[in-house]
């Protein structure tokens, strides 16, 4: 990204992610449910308001980055019930942090031949898509197919890093 943006803009990268997160449920630390005053979703907020606040004036989210879904692959949440979170989530963070409203969104896929090997997999991946398609700039990656394993190697995850920004540019 700092390759393409001009040489008088910084580009601030705002970690929020937490392994074993959640969109419909479980303890604040590990849960993105907007409702939670001391969730992940809080600390994104805070982190987000912080860091503009430090970049100075005219600073803005350029996009939101969310690669997700595994805690709920290997339960029963629904396509809709976890589209519906999802897009919950997506809104609240664009309202709630400053000059995001119109932030870009990709969504990057759980690694694939993972997803084809646990009960629901397939059902979060298609909420991944679903959102994406009812959301204002905002796309839907797929990765690499990878090796099986729930997490992507840092070659693959090099690999979708590349195709989120090539996504992030266009939306």
């Amino acid at each position: 990204y700092v390759r393409i943006i001009p040489s008088n803009r910084r580009a601030l990268l705002i970690p929020a992610a937490r392994g074993g997160a959640s969109l419909t449920g479980g303890p604040p630390e590990i849960s993105w449910d907007t409702t939670y005053s001391d969730g992940l979703f809080a600390l994104c907020v805070a982190q987000a308001k912080a860091a503009l606040a430090l970049a100075g004036p005219n600073s803005r989210v350029a996009a939101i980055l969310f690669v997700q879904g595994e805690a709920e692959s290997q339960g029963f949440t629904s396509t809709s019930v976890y589209s519906a979170a999802f897009s919950t989530l997506i809104n609240a963070l664009r309202t709630q942090i400053p000059n995001c409203a119109n932030a870009a969104v990709v969504i990057g896929s759980m690694v694939q031949s993972w997803v084809d090997t646990v009960a629901n997999g397939r059902n979060i991946a298609v909420s991944h898509e679903l959102v994406s398609s009812r959301l204002d700039r905002s796309a839907y990656v797929l990765g690499p197919y990878g090796n099986g394993d729930v997490h992507y190697t840092a070659s693959e995850a090099r690999v979708l890093g590349g195709r989120m920004l090539d996504a992030f540019v266009k939306a």
